[in-house]
């Protein structure tokens, strides 16, 4: 019995990750709304208009922190622990659901589920490409695939994938990179050079976009610095191209895109607590390099 399925599986898989994806949620919404109200954790109820709302069991622990940077900003120190870059896009869409009716106190949780959930989808399905990459698109391949993609459906993290934090849009980004990295791979093998530049680019744009939601996607950036080392000491020893030096140039340039997505919410940072506006120095600023991330971490967590 499990062949036949499997078989079927194949002919649409997508389909096939779609459905198990709906149903999965279907089953984690429901455990949600009938958990125990409001549980051990009370915090939540502290959110205005979300605490006596079906939203309560979704809106835990750092998913509070997310919600309440949307819809307000930041204004805490501590604060900027949690992506500037997640928030941003929390209140922009906040913005378009009130415009169909969504309450403006509640609108920037429904953002940021919204987000995650469509982030997971989207990321189950590149993970299947990626995968289709890496073991092949026979048979044993696509069986494989198939089930890499099936289990990032039913990951541990349960909930918490479709509550407003970080992971889930994080994971979709920094899987869109590494699928455009391998594709780009490929695509140089097979002789399309420009496309290979062009899906480099994109690799190191997405990653720096996981980056800038959380800031540990700039390990990432080592697969450009290595290729960068290997492409850069050809030239050293002499094997010198206009092929090689482009190649390089946008493996750099890749690398530059990751670096960008670490750096930019902390230019952000610097120049509201350390400009020439802001009120009072904080200790961070005069540390080299300045990094709002690393004192956060170590002084409030």
């Amino acid at each position: 019995m499990t062949e036949p399925l499997l078989e079927n599986s194949l002919r649409s898989p997508r389909s096939y990750l779609t459905v198990g994806f709906l149903s999965w949620k279907v089953l984690l919404f429901s455990v949600s709304l009938l958990s125990p109200r409001p549980g051990y954790d009370t915090s939540t109820t502290l959110l205005e208009g979300v605490g006596d709302s079906s939203l309560l069991p979704l809106i835990r622990w750092d998913a509070i922190y997310f919600t309440e940077t949307a819809r307000r900003g930041y204004v805490f120190e501590q604060e900027w622990a949690f992506s500037w870059t997640l928030t941003r896009a929390m209140a922009f869409v906040a913005k378009y659901l009130q415009l169909v009716g969504v309450p403006p106190v509640t609108a920037p949780a429904w953002a940021g589920i919204s987000i995650a959930n469509a982030s997971h989808f989207l990321a189950v399905l590149l993970l299947y490409e990626l995968s289709l990459r890496i073991f092949g698109r026979g048979p044993k391949g696509g069986s494989l695939a198939l089930v890499t993609a099936g289990l990032h459906i039913v990951s541990p993290a349960g909930l918490f994938l479709s509550a407003p934090n970080a992971e889930s849009p994080f994971a979709l980004f920094h899987i869109l990179g590494i699928l455009s990295y391998t594709e780009s791979f490929l695509c140089r093998r097979n002789g399309a050079i420009m496309r290979s530049d062009l899906l480099l680019l994109l690799s190191g744009a997405s990653v720096g976009v996981a980056t800038a939601l959380r800031s540990n996607g700039l390990i990432s950036g080592f697969y450009f610095a290595y290729d960068a080392v290997l492409e850069g000491s050809q030239v050293v020893q002499g094997s010198v191209s206009l092929m090689r030096i482009r190649k390089l140039a946008v493996i750099v340039i890749s690398g530059f895109l990751v670096a960008l997505g670490f750096v930019l919410p902390q230019i952000v940072a610097y120049q509201e607590y350390c400009g020439s506006k802001s009120l009072e120095q904080r200790p961070w600023c005069s540390a080299m390099p300045p990094s709002i991330y690393t004192f956060v971490q170590e002084h409030y967590w």
